[in-house]
């Protein structure tokens, strides 16, 4: 094991130390209370449904441009790529099912999809930077872990005792060791412009989720900061779109 390895492997190990260490943690219900609660059209939550539409057109994009270039990968690539653009139609589908009717069950199929995205475009960078056998790694272990991080939330839940530690772990470790892989493998990484905006479009998708209300009242209530968190975690999936066809 190298030490850039040795680093990696730490830091990753350490995480999933302090996640086991910390008490379960349910799911707020006042998270499902949302600033924008306008109906119009008769479609419920209104802003919040419809800001999940950017999502469909980047998977859309995003399928555009691997058929225009599959047969320059192998078929672990494919698929994994297929599972990311899938994921961006998906959260489409998951989150505006979601938005419509919020709740703990709706929203397990808002972020299931969510973990294809985390999961495949981690893997990627690995797979780009640090060995080609981690496409089928990602598709082996971590899209199917992504995914039972969910499950094993809704279940906790079902039987009172809803745990979001490891979907929270699947979710924000890959946010801490990006960036590090990227100053590790600095050499082999083409351009860092679109994967600096892909970082940058999250965090800011994700301060906006957290000031949802403020963001809804300073704007004397015409847009939420969740609907516009909707519109920069899609611009931030756009962004995997643009370092994937530029790789």
């Amino acid at each position: 094991m190298n030490n850039k390895t040795l680093l990696l492997t730490s830091i990753s190990v350490v995480a999933i130390i302090i996640v086991f260490f910390i008490d379960p943690i349910p799911q707020n219900i006042a998270y499902h209370s949302f600033a924008d609660q306008h109906k119009i059209l008769g479609i419920p939550n209104y802003w919040n449904v419809i800001s999940n539409l950017p999502f469909f057109i980047v998977g859309l994009y995003g399928f555009s441009i691997l058929k225009s270039k599959k047969k320059e990968y192998t078929t672990s690539e494919l698929l994994i790529y297929y599972i990311l653009f899938t994921g961006f139609i998906s959260t489409f589908l998951g989150s505006s099912y979601y938005h419509w009717n919020p709740n703990n069950t709706t929203l397990v199929w808002d972020r299931i999809p969510m973990t294809f995205i985390f999961m495949s475009f981690f893997t990627i960078i690995c797979a780009n930077l640090i060995h080609p056998s981690w496409f089928k790694l990602g598709i082996k272990i971590l899209v199917p872990t992504g995914i039972l991080s969910v499950l094993y939330w809704h279940i906790t839940e079902l039987y009172g005792a809803g745990d979001l530690r490891f979907y929270a772990l699947i979710q924000f470790l890959p946010l801490i060791l990006i960036p590090i892989i990227l100053w590790l493998y600095r050499e082999k990484v083409k351009s860092f412009k679109w994967l600096v905006l892909v970082l940058i479009a999250y965090l800011t998708a994700k301060l906006l989720e957290t000031y949802d209300h403020e963001c809804f009242h300073q704007s004397n209530l015409t847009v939420s900061g969740h609907s516009l968190k909707h519109v920069f975690a899609a611009l931030a999936c756009f962004f995997m779109v643009k370092e994937i066809q530029n790789n």
